[in-house]
């Protein structure tokens, strides 16, 4: 007693959730002056809830902006592995998807683990932009551990949160140095990974003269509260100066709303005494006054968007010099972004501009040189002429002892999709013919009954033709089912310009999808001809006939 019309709280949006669960099934207006958790959007589960100040998930799009100034569409984002920063995750998600910003890698931490591994993977991804989600402590070791992964400023870029209190909040509690695993950041390494770190919060305070809802002006009212925080016994529990405002703020439009509602209620012969929990007609009339609820205060003009969230202004920062500076600002009703030209946002950087996104890639091709290729292709002509005449000498003269059975072909293309069936055919038609003449060789100086003595030269050609057409229908085979294609393999890589541009050299190859499938088949194929082709030259090699015993040839052809 008595009943409480509005709940005005919590701070910290664990709290604040489950406050405003419990005040839903009272049918309590509640209103925070912290909570930023994007969770409380959600009208189903909060259908009576408001803040003051802004949640994450409108500092996305002032943060978009920035991306959107520097040229910037590809970024990683990281965050520490809890349900307010996993939330904000997936909301940067959704933005991007709206805006042309790509996510090259998304990845998160534990609060009390080593972020070594998901740093890695931002290292790997190659992206500059780096969109962070954590509380001081652990972006304390993660920036730390940052700097020994070499995710440095000015090449890389870190963009989060921007609501902490403390002035250095990158750096421990009295300076002491930062300790992740074996690595320790002493005050030099962490105020050069702050370096250029951009953020976007709310304003504390109106940056005007304007006379606010209170009847004070921003300046007035830090004056007044700076004193009344040094009173005893206040001076021991002072909380954050950043966040007082806000909720100032929030009892102006609890008293709005009240106030804007006492005459409706009158209009149904109620009065705010008559208040009961649970009850429909009042909590419906103290939401929707509420929603109407547009007034100046001290943080600046104030309302409120369907979803409860504050529409107002969002501050876009920088740290330079160590000091945060406002670099722009984001008027979140209007959409609007509104940049401070007075300051200079430099980027040390070589050439002084803003680092690229992504690393530049130049793809190379290492080719033949045209010299060399000239060269082999004059000499492969000649070898198929010399071929071709070959073949045209032993068909013309086939009918001497000493050149009987030997028909040779050796046809070689550079063409990658036809060498293999120059290549196989190739081979099959001139081994085999040494094959076959070896055979008849063997077969006749060999076999004391001379059966064989009248073998014609058409069995030999059905078995080199046969060898033809099993290599032929091994091909397409292939060419059916798995034709080759052409593949690019990265042989180096040259990194210039600070990791700015890589330059990957790739030679091209012949591949197919199954390779260990056709190649079995092939030297599968020309194995058991050679196999035999060796047992033949064995038994022959003592045949006593310069002019035709191939022996040797058949040894030089296998081994090579």
């Amino acid at each position: 007693k008595p009943s409480k019309l509005i709940i005005l709280g919590a701070a910290c949006s664990p709290v604040t959730e489950p406050m405003a669960q419990t005040s839903r099934e009272f049918k309590v207006l509640q209103i925070s002056y912290v909570s930023a958790s994007p969770a409380l959007n959600n009208r189903k589960i909060y259908p009576y809830f408001f803040r003051t100040r802004s949640s994450e998930s409108l500092r996305i799009m002032p943060t978009f902006q920035i991306f959107k100034r520097y040229n910037w569409s590809r970024i990683a984002v990281i965050t520490e592995t809890i349900n307010y920063y996993t939330l904000v995750a997936n909301e940067i998600v959704k933005a991007a998807n709206n805006s042309n910003i790509n996510i090259v890698i998304s990845t998160s931490f534990e609060s009390t683990e080593d972020p070594a591994a998901a740093l890695s993977s931002i290292k790997a991804s190659k992206v500059r932009i780096i969109y962070a989600g954590f509380y001081p402590e652990p972006g304390r070791r993660l920036l730390c551990r940052a700097y020994y992964k070499e995710l440095r400023p000015p090449e890389y870029v870190w963009v989060g949160p921007g609501w902490f209190p403390e002035k250095y909040w990158w750096r421990n509690p009295d300076d002491a140095d930062v300790i992740v695993g074996t690595d320790r950041c002493n005050t030099t390494i962490m105020d050069l990974m702050a370096a250029g770190y951009f953020s976007t919060d709310p304003p504390p305070l109106l940056d005007s003269n304007n006379v606010t809802i209170s009847g004070l002006t921003a300046s007035e009212w830090i004056k007044i509260y700076s004193r009344y925080r040094e009173l005893s016994p206040l001076r021991e529990y002072r909380g954050a100066l950043n966040f007082a405002s806000f909720s100032y703020d929030a009892t102006w439009v609890i008293a709005a709303a009240l106030n804007n509602s006492i005459q409706r209620l009158a209009a149904i012969n109620e009065s705010l005494d008559n208040y009961q929990y649970g009850s429909n007609i009042f909590v419906n009339i103290f939401k929707e006054e509420m929603a109407k609820v547009q007034i100046l205060g001290i943080t600046g003009p104030l309302s409120f968007a369907a979803n409860g969230d504050r529409f107002g202004i969002t501050d876009i920062k920088r740290v330079q010099n160590l000091s945060n500076v406002i670099i722009g600002k984001y008027y979140g009703n209007k959409e609007l972004t509104v940049w401070n030209n007075l300051i200079e946002v430099v980027f040390e950087t070589r050439d002084k501009k803003p680092p690229i996104d992504f690393p530049v890639i130049e793809i190379k091709v290492i080719n033949i040189p045209i010299a060399l290729f000239i060269v082999m292709a004059i000499l492969a002509t000649i070898g198929i002429i010399f071929a071709i005449v070959l073949l045209r000498f032993n068909v013309t003269y086939r009918a001497v002892r000493g050149i009987l059975g030997t028909h040779d072909k050796y046809i070689l293309s550079t063409v990658c999709r036809i060498r293999i069936w120059l290549l196989l055919l190739g081979f099959l038609m001139g081994f085999s013919a040494l094959f076959v003449k070896t055979w008849r060789l063997g077969t006749i100086l060999t076999n004391t009954t001379k059966q064989h003595l009248g073998m014609k030269d058409q069995y030999l050609f059905k078995f080199i033709l046969s060898t033809v057409i099993i290599g032929t229908i091994i091909l397409t085979l292939q060419a059916l089912i798995d034709p080759i294609r052409i593949r690019g393999i990265t042989m180096t890589s040259n990194t210039l310009d600070n990791g700015d541009l890589i330059i990957n050299y790739i030679v091209t190859e012949c591949v197919t999808e199954i390779p260990v499938l056709w190649h079995s088949l092939i030297f599968g194929t020309s194995g058991v001809l050679l196999l035999y082709g060796l047992i033949l030259a064995w038994k022959n090699r003592n045949i006593e006939m310069t002019n035709g015993n191939d022996s040797k040839t058949i040894g030089l052809a296998v081994y090579n």
